[in-house]
């Protein structure tokens, strides 16, 4: 185990990451190319895995990465948390404690999206010193996501962040397989969500009203009554956090905020499940928005942090500013804490 990764340990993982990960999307676009036809056959449920089930369109994915992970380990001990299997090490069989990393992937981030061909999806993964089961989001000193775009869109993003570095972005042309140029990461510098997308995760049954409840509350006391004829802010259900952060990034979204594990509190004082949450390795990418000045909290207003596993239930908030985080935290708090007040001890 170690307290940090060395310099040559960095540019290594982010180079295996890397390329793990373009493997990953060029797979899953031929996927897509192939069943372009019959979408329904990528989102077969095939199984459940640690974290999430796994569809047709994940399968490969998952195959490519622990064939990559077996060509590192040999290289580089590492450690390795995925949704599909859980922990593993690399190479197979050796003790945690003799690896130098922990590598905490998500093969697919938002593989409905690319199961219909519909909006992009995003590989994950984020590095850190082996610190043991003990071993933290905010360890993380390598983030690497890789866009898997649609079929009919031939540029894609890889985005990254290596500890003291500035973040990146790389715009890649996917037919070709070749470097276009690096793209600046600019957040919205607005001050307001007013006329700006500002979207509450809301993708399932369950504690989809509680959910509504405290959008429509925080909307009219940040923003006011509703005046006819005008739409003053905007939704938008991507379903995958990384696509959320990915658009904090590139300046398309004022605010983000995820209350899933809030709602599950809810449920489980009427004796009610919610299903599913993000978990760790949805947001093992944080740091690269955060290196771009980019807040992201948590349900409490605190830094987003969590144990490197595949169970730990996860929320967050995303904010691309510091005026807008004023704008709405204090607001979003307030809300929080009176409705689960009222939910629960009623």
């Amino acid at each position: 185990m170690q307290n940090t990764l060395t310099p040559e340990q960095r540019t290594a993982f982010l180079d295996w990451t890397k390329d793990m990960q373009i493997a990953i999307r060029n797979n899953v676009m031929e996927q897509m190319k192939s069943a372009e036809h019959n979408l329904d056959s990528l989102a077969q449920v095939e199984g459940k895995g640690e974290g999430d089930v796994s569809l047709t369109i994940d399968l490969p994915a998952k195959r490519i990465l622990h064939e990559e992970s077996e060509k590192m380990g040999k290289k580089i001990p590492f450690v390795l948390i995925s949704e599909d299997t859980g922990v593993s090490t690399y190479p197979i069989g050796i003790p945690e404690e003799d690896c130098m990393a922990r590598v905490i992937v998500d093969p697919m981030d938002g593989s409905r999206e690319s199961a219909y061909n519909k909006s992009s999806s995003y590989v994950l993964t984020g590095v850190a010193p082996n610190k043991g089961a003990n071993t933290m989001l905010s360890d993380i000193e390598v983030a690497v996501q890789t866009e898997i775009p649609t079929t009919k869109q031939y540029r894609a993003d890889i985005m990254y962040a290596v500890k003291g570095d500035a973040p990146v972005i790389e715009e890649w042309d996917v037919l070709k397989g070749e470097w276009i140029k690096n793209k600046y990461i600019t957040p919205s510098g607005e001050k307001t969500i007013e006329n700006g997308f500002a979207p509450f995760v809301n993708y399932f049954r369950g504690g989809s009203v509680y959910i509504a409840q405290v959008r429509e509350e925080l909307f009219q006391t940040v923003l006011g009554d509703l005046k006819e004829g005008v739409a003053d802010v905007f939704d938008e259900q991507y379903i995958a956090s990384a696509g959320h952060m990915a658009r904090l990034m590139l300046g398309q979204y004022r605010f983000v905020a995820d209350l899933r594990p809030w709602t599950e509190r809810i449920l489980a004082a009427q004796g009610k499940s919610l299903g599913l949450c993000a978990h760790p390795y949805d947001v093992c990418t944080k740091s690269i928005a955060e290196a771009a000045g980019i807040i992201i909290t948590d349900l409490k207003g605190k830094e987003l942090d969590a144990p490197l596993d595949t169970s730990t239930n996860v929320g967050w908030v995303g904010y691309p500013n510091k005026h807008i985080r004023r704008q709405v935290e204090p607001v979003l708090l307030e809300i929080l804490e009176r409705q689960l007040r009222k939910y629960i001890h009623s």
